[in-house]
């Protein structure tokens, strides 16, 4: 028999130490390849593990839910830019940072709305949250058949991490046409390309994410632009043919080696 690991995360992100999840990331169990999910995730398992270079295959992460066929209608032009937080609430996450950069924004007058979704602990940022306007909670879980419709109220989804393996919401929001904000840390900018379905920023700042949020707002047919591309992306990078094909090969290739 042969074995494949795949590795989402080859460490724990912060704030994640303690009980079963520390218990399972124990040096992983043997296997004949490994595959993960981002370049930069393969990386961790070779300096981190000690797992030869040639055993890691990056095959990235596809999304929940087929792509749409066309990407949705924009926003209004005489309507706030939707901006969308999506996920579990860890402070890896750096919410605190895109609550600020939203005020910032909304003090110089921009049209933004921002919807946060998931599940995790606010306490750190809920006085912020509820002294800004046009900010909405969805302090829960959301299960897989749901997500859709998540983003399908987005305009943009904003991802202000501090650390990342890569992001399975990236994928999933591609999907449905809804591009991406996100900060230059691990995994991300392989998954968002700067200009074509997202916008990178220049750094972790509130300031840098406001200056992206700030040119989207700002620019319609860049919206429109990075929607078709986001999109793309999903149907072709993301497609769950173009995965399967790449793990069956490497499936092949390793019963190959063992003689099956």
């Amino acid at each position: 028999a042969v074995l494949l690991n795949t590795v989402h995360d080859a460490v724990l992100h912060p704030g994640e130490q303690g009980g079963l999840k520390s218990w399972f990331y124990q040096p992983f169990r043997p296997a004949h390849a490994y595959i993960a999910l981002s370049n930069y995730v393969a990386q961790q398992l070779c300096d981190v593990y000690a797992i030869a270079p040639d055993r890691v295959s990056v095959i990235p992460l596809g999304p929940l839910s087929d792509p749409v066929t066309r990407v949705p209608d924009g926003p209004s032009r005489t309507g706030p830019l939707r901006l969308l937080f999506f996920g579990r609430i860890l402070r890896y996450k750096g919410l605190e940072r895109l609550i600020e950069a939203y005020g910032m924004l909304r003090a110089e007058g921009q049209q933004i709305s921002l919807q946060i979704t998931g599940s995790g602990d606010l306490g750190d940022v809920i006085a912020a949250v509820t002294a800004l306007a046009d900010i909405t909670v969805d302090n829960k879980w959301v299960p897989e058949d749901e997500m859709e419709g998540v983003f399908s109220q987005a305009d943009v989804i904003i991802l202000p991490y501090l650390e990342s393996s890569q992001s399975g919401v990236i994928a999933s929001a591609f999907a449905t046409g809804v591009p991406a904000i996100g900060t230059p840390i691990g995994g991300l900018p392989e998954q968002i390309t700067h200009g074509v379905n997202g916008l990178l920023t220049a750094d972790t700042s509130p300031a840098a994410l406001a200056c992206e949020i700030r040119k989207l707002a700002g620019d319609g047919a860049l919206l429109a632009k990075l929607r078709e591309g986001a999109l793309r992306t999903a149907q072709q990078q993301f497609s769950w043919d173009k995965i399967s094909d790449e793990i069956l090969i490497l499936s092949r290739n390793c019963l190959n080696r063992v003689g099956r």
